[in-house]
Formats: structure tokens, C-alpha cells, sequence
């Protein structure tokens, strides 16, 4: 009779064993779980601070108090984060005269901050960095082929005169190179003509660029395509 109980109480601690075991296994298994994904919902609860130190970012979601502005920027590891500033400086082209005398950063890093000084103050600016490149008109036009290159003078031979471009280059030396100051569309041979569209006659020209007494010109930006390639929108 002994021995009996004796089994039975052996097999009623094997029944209470086993159970235990795998409780702990699944207990750890929604730790696991829960930890995991407490990384995507914590943020959504807590909301950090972005550091304001320089040179320095925050990765991941924060926010910026007070009238500071969140500027982002990429890690060395190309990880989004983010860095208080307080504020933006002006992003012009070159000779734009356009400036903040608070302290202020680029909202593109890759910009230059130049401080042109006004009445011996310090006062800032994000100069757009030239970019080089060649042009050929949009494949709607059928007869346009290649890039533009330089053709005959047409109308006045004044100041207000215009260059018509051709897309008929030869080859790839023929074709004029542009630069792209943030605005406009510079003849790279000569920084006082810049690209236009002559609505009469529908063509492409060279013209005098914008000052106090010439009209503006079309405005241009540049976008980067999802390959890395940059294009210019006008």
C-alpha cells in the first residue's frame, strides 16, 4: 500500500514538473516578444528631446521645445536623427544678399554657412552649392534630340538680345555646360547669360541674366531622383 503511494506521489510531482517547465519557456518567449515590440510602441508614448549640442544628433523620434526647429540630418551609419536649432538661415544663390543676424544653421547640411557681415555684425547665410551640368529639351519634342549648344544670335543685336539654343550637338564637347546657382541657369562661359524660354516662337535661349532693370527669369530647383541623380525642375 506503501509502495503505491509512494508511485502515485512520484507521478503527481512528474505532472506538476513538466507543466512548470514549459510555462517558464513560454513565459520567456512573450518577454521576448514584448520587448521587441515596446521599441515601436514606447515612442509613441515617450517622446525624447533632441540634443542641440553641435556636431551632435538624436537618433530616432524627438522632439524640439520652444520655438527651436528640428533639423535632419544623417549618422555615418546613414541612420536618420535629429538636432535643435534655432533657427534656419536664408538658402540662397550665390550673390543673394539675403542673411539672419541670429544664430542659425543650414537645414541642408551640405550647404555652405557663409557670414557676409552687415554693418559689422555677423549675419548668416547658406549659399547653394554650384552645381555643373548639361541640358537637352524634354522628349516631347520630337526634333529635339541632343543637348543644347550655342546657335545664331536672333532678334536685336542689343543687350536685350537672346541666344536661340540648338539640341543638334554632334557630339558630347559640342554641348554647353550650365551651372545652377539655387535660382537660375547659368552659360558657364559666361556668368551674365542665363537660360530662358521664349514663349514667342517657343524656343530656348540665352539672355541677359535678371537684374534691377531686366524682368526675371524662369526660376529653376533641383530634385534628386530616387538613383541618386540630380535633375533640375524648371
Amino acid at each position: 500500500m506503501a509502495k503505491r503511494s509512494s508511485a502515485d506521489h512520484g507521478a503527481a510531482a512528474a505532472r506538476v514538473f513538466w507543466p512548470m517547465e514549459w510555462t517558464c519557456c513560454v513565459a520567456a518567449v512573450i518577454f521576448c516578444v514584448a520587448f521587441k515590440v515596446s521599441g515601436h510602441l514606447l515612442p509613441r508614448f515617450f517622446t525624447y528631446q533632441c540634443t542641440d549640442q553641435q556636431g551632435m544628433c538624436t537618433p530616432g523620434a524627438c522632439t524640439c521645445s520652444g520655438t527651436s526647429t528640428k533639423r535632419e540630418l544623417v549618422t555615418q551609419d546613414s541612420v536618420p536623427c535629429y538636432q535643435c536649432v534655432e533657427e534656419f538661415c536664408p538658402a540662397v544663390p550665390e550673390g543673394d544678399l539675403s542673411c539672419s543676424l541670429h544664430q542659425c544653421e543650414c537645414e541642408d547640411p551640405a550647404w555652405p554657412r557663409k557670414d557676409i557681415g552687415v554693418s559689422g555684425a555677423s549675419c548668416w547665410q547658406c549659399v547653394h552649392p554650384p552645381v555643373d551640368l548639361t541640358l537637352r529639351p524634354s522628349l516631347g519634342f520630337a526634333r529635339e534630340r541632343g543637348c543644347f549648344v550655342a546657335a545664331n544670335r536672333t532678334g536685336d543685336a542689343g543687350e536685350h538680345a537672346s541666344n536661340r539654343l540648338r539640341s543638334d550637338a554632334g557630339n558630347a564637347s559640342e554641348c554647353l555646360v550650365f551651372r545652377f546657382n539655387g535660382a537660375a541657369l547659368l552659360d558657364k562661359r559666361d556668368n551674365t547669360r542665363c537660360l530662358t524660354w521664349e514663349s514667342f516662337g517657343e524656343y530656348w535661349a540665352l539672355a541677359p541674366c535678371p537684374s534691377n532693370a531686366t524682368p526675371l527669369l524662369p526660376k529653376f530647383k533641383q530634385v534628386t531622383l530616387p538613383a541618386g541623380v540630380p535633375l533640375v525642375e524648371g
